[in-house]
């Protein structure tokens, strides 16, 4: 391996977290009304004397009926070193008027609103006021932002396109970009640029303070909000009523009503309440699991602290990392041990050995694959490559918003490969939308704008733009200036090594920060002759068309919609009931056809054999395209001894790269070891719906295209299968995929593998499911295609019913390990075939031992504390397995 892998827990810990000096600060009185200054946008004027009435008023109160703040997460927060962080966060607290940009699907608006970071510093709130009487509006309650669920935090980026929004300077903008991807940015403007560079500071200090956290604070952050949601009268104690009424309820707790009133009183004061102290050491004894306990007392000697050595022969045998040194053992007590006696005796008791099982490095999922580890130095072709298809919609093709919005969305999650469509604008302005449809529309160079602030956000390898041209020369012109003007030197123009003769693609290393474009090309014949444009032919043009024209015999375009030669018995609803509207808009626009708006016609039949239709192509595009010259597929050439056109790339829609797959798949694997291909979702999928990418993958297919916008299983198999590699978008395919058979450089071809899996039980899975079950199924290589389920959970008269029992042991063999897709998907017998949650990840990704599988949304974020409790062992297979059920 090339890639540098972190072998310690400490420096996997020092690397993930950004550390800042520290020094101990004294906060300024937050009661002191803040003096704005002159403001220059709309919507400040007239509300910013209110507005400092409003804050005399507030004073220092807080919005929140959480606790006294606890005092170790307070100073972990609270140290800084600059003087500027230490005024940004005093100015925050007492907060300041900004202007909110409100969005719509065409228009927008700007909103004064009064905004602040709250005295738990965790917390950025923003309430609507009244420009003349300074109070809060009725129905606008006050809205909060949880500083841990945000992405980035950016000053002069404006995230929204709306008119509205380029009216004021991007110099005075902050943008709110969360983690989750349905979640819109948040665009504010402040009254100064100074006032932005305060707000931009200190929100980026706060974010980093709290996730460098270490997890025994963490997990005490959580324990004092759960503490705050109970404490209903703002008074410092809980009852028991609170607590049986809510962490039993909700499945927090996995015990009996009844054991959790025994385990109050044991620690609640002559009163019957707890405050949060009690209420702490409370809440570690009620949340510990059954089967936690057993494992703790297998490893302890005197069954009350681990030592460091015992720790150590845990990890190293039980749970198969032998990357572990004793000295990661100690750091892991000091991260995990909330008791500060034995984490001083280098002892982990119970409650901190849990939070270690619950913590992600005892996640199922390797942790150390959160980093790029695989080799990065070879060819592109040897690589599975994150791909995005239609990237600019927010829905379905034909009445849904597109939007910049969707591009920086996919950049976010690690996508290395975007789409654009781009058509002749009307004001001379090249737009991007799904052609002859009633999507909105965006301006290309937007567009392009977005994709260079958000290339190398994630990962810093290299981006592809497929680009689908159905504009005229002057655009085309157009799109390449913007391509030159905007991305600079990020955007590849040339070869990586042009004084050598390549005879392969370049390797994701040597192609860092850089940006790809995907289009056609001129023949170097025609370059050297024209200099402004010339002509294509449609054997040169990629096969990935929507909609497109017939030719009739005397050679005149007449307009029409034309179906998918791949999907000629087949036609969606949706499709013909806006046939009538296709039709006439192409009429309309007839005349624009022949100038080189069309897409590639699949349709000959009606055309002459020798007939070729020419498009016009603008030099000064065509020069920008490298390594992935967009030409129609013929066939798969797999001579040895020919040299490869590996600069070329052919797009293949999902029908026929299944029948590629099914008829030829030794070819496509040879044939993809030097050349690049593109699948994309065929036209039929009006809905924006997905088709299963691993037959694609299995045929060495690199650059498998999805909709990213859609939320279903097909997403949620492309998200595990990138998570792998740093979710750096660039995944190595397997040995076979790129070696020959006996392998090269004395590289080994992997080997079968058996995996004995053991549902042990589930975790907050929420009240009275004893009636779930959960269904493992493996995917990959054909002969590895299987599924096991459990029985309903069990009935335990101990537990509420949220931690269902399963105590089930499934073997799996695989015989391709480094294709294959391990998924758990929870389901509830009563509500199936809807489910509880999921988790999808690559075999070569799983990691041994006693592990928690986080339950995952459609979109990919974690179900508050759901998981489900595993056991896992993997081990060569000396003989072939039968996946069936009775083993």
């Amino acid at each position: 391996m090339a890639g540098k892998s972190k072998s310690s827990y400490e420096f996997s810990c020092q690397t993930a977290e950004r550390k800042l000096d520290h020094r101990t600060y004294g906060r300024k009185n937050s009661t002191v009304p803040l003096s704005l200054p002159v403001e220059r946008h709309p919507g400040l004027n007239t509300a910013s004397k209110s507005a400092n009435r409003l804050l005399k008023r507030r004073g220092s109160r807080s919005h929140s009926n959480l606790p006294r703040f606890p005092t170790r997460i307070q100073e972990a927060l609270t140290h800084c070193t600059k003087s500027s962080v230490h005024e940004a966060l005093s100015k925050l607290q007492q907060g300041e008027v900004l202007c909110k940009i409100k969005r719509r699907r065409w228009t927008g608006r700007v909103e004064p609103k009064l905004c602040k970071i709250d005295d738990s510093l965790l917390y950025f709130r923003y309430a609507s006021i009244s420009c003349t009487c300074g109070f809060q509006l009725p129905g606008n309650k006050e809205k909060t932002v949880d500083l841990r669920h945000i992405r980035a935090i950016r000053f002069g980026r404006l995230e929204s396109k709306d008119e509205i929004s380029r009216k004021f300077r991007k110099t005075d903008s902050i943008s709110i970009v969360f983690d989750s991807s349905s979640r819109l940015p948040l665009n504010f403007l402040a009254s100064s640029e100074d006032s932005a560079k305060m707000w931009v500071t200190g929100l980026n200090y706060l974010r980093r303070q709290i996730l460098a956290l270490q997890p025994r604070l963490q997990h005490e952050l959580t324990i004092w909000e759960r503490f705050g949601s109970l404490d209903h009268d703002n008074d410092g104690h809980v009852t028991l009523h609170d607590v049986r009424r809510t962490l039993c309820r909700n499945g927090t707790a996995p015990y009996s009503f009844d054991m959790i009133e025994t385990l109050f009183q044991k620690h609640a004061s002559e009163l019957g309440t707890c405050d949060f102290t009690r209420f702490f050491d409370f809440y570690k004894t009620a949340t510990c699991r059954k089967e936690v306990v057993q494992i703790f007392n297998e490893i302890s000697a005197d069954q009350i602290g681990i030592t460091v050595r015992e720790l150590y022969k845990f990890i190293q045998k039980t749970q198969c990392d032998a990357q572990i040194t004793e000295k990661d053992c100690i750091k892991i007590i000091e991260d995990f041990e909330s008791n500060d006696t034995a984490r001083e005796n280098l002892h982990l008791t119970l409650p901190g050995f849990s939070l270690y099982l619950s913590s992600r490095f005892s996640e199922i999922f390797n942790w150390r694959h959160d980093e790029v580890y695989q080799d990065m130095k070879q060819p592109l072709s040897h690589y599975y490559i994150a791909s995005s298809h239609n990237t600019y919609l927010t829905g379905d093709q034909l009445t849904e918003r597109s939007s910049t919005d969707a591009y920086m969305n996919a950049l976010l999650k690690g996508c290395r490969c975007v789409e654009l469509d781009c058509w002749d604008g009307s004001d001379g302005e090249p737009i991007i939308y799904h052609g002859y449809t009633f999507t909105s529309r965006i301006k290309f160079k937007d567009a392009i704008e977005v994709i260079g602030k958000y290339a190398f956000e994630t990962t810093v390898f290299p981006l592809i733009l497929s680009i689908e041209n159905h504009c005229s020369v002057s655009q085309q012109d157009k799109m390449a200036a913007y391509l030159k003007q905007i991305l600079g030197s990020e955007l590849l123009v040339a070869t990586v090594n042009p004084e050598q003769q390549e005879v392969k693609l370049p390797s994701p290393s040597a192609l860092r920060g850089k940006i790809l474009l995907k289009a056609k090309k001129l023949p170097s014949l025609t370059i050297d002759n024209v200099t402004e444009s010339g002509d294509v032919s449609n054997d040169d043009e990629p096969d990935e068309t929507k909609y497109e024209f017939q030719t009739e015999d005397e050679g005149a375009q007449k307009g029409r919609l034309a179906t998918n030669r791949s999907f000629p018995e087949t036609r969606s609803i949706s499709r013909i009931k806006s046939d009538h509207f296709f039709s006439r808009h192409f009429r309309t626009n007839s005349s624009r056809s022949s100038a080189g708006y069309s897409s590639s016609s699949t349709n000959g039949s009606s055309r002459k054999s020798s007939e070729k239709v020419k498009h016009n192509l603008s030099k000064s595009l065509s020069d920008l395209v490298v390594y992935c010259k967009s030409v129609k597929f013929k066939s798969f050439d797999i001579d040895p001894n020919k040299p490869k056109n590996f600069r070329q790339m052919s797009s293949f829609s999902e029908t026929k790269a299944f029948k590629l797959v099914k008829t030829n798949l030794n070819e496509a694997i040879e044939y993809h070891k030097y050349h690049l291909s593109r699948t994309y979702p065929a036209g039929i999928r009006t809905d924006s719906s997905n088709y299963d990418p691993q037959p694609m993958w299995n045929a060495g297919f690199q650059i498998v295209a999805l909709n990213y916008q859609t939320k279903c299983d097909e997403m949620e198999i492309c998200t595990g299968k990138f998570r792998q590699n740093g979710n750096c978008g660039y995944v190595l395919k397997p040995r076979d995929q790129r070696l020959s058979s006996c392998g090269e450089d004395g590289e080994e071809l992997s080997c079968a593998k058996l995996l004995n899996l053991h549902i042990i039980c589930g975790q907050n899975l929420g009240l009275n499911n004893a009636g779930t079950f959960v269904e493992v199924s493996v995917s990959g290589d054909q002969q590895d295609v299987t599924q096991r389920v459990t029985n309903t959970a069990k009935s335990n008269d101990s537990t509420t019913g949220c931690d269902p029992n399963w105590d089930e042991k499934f073997i799996f063999f695989i015989n391709k390990p480094e294709l294959a897709m391990l998924r758990f998907v929870v389901r509830d017998r009563d509500k199936a075939p809807d489910k509880i949650g999921q988790h999808t990840l690559p075999f070569s990704s799983v990691a041994q031992g006693y592990r928690h599988v986080p339950l995952l949304k459609r979109d990919g974020t974690k179900l508050h504390g759901s998981s489900l409790f595993v056991f896992v062992h993997v081990e060569p297979a000396t003989k072939r397995h039968a996946n069936h059920k009775d083993d």
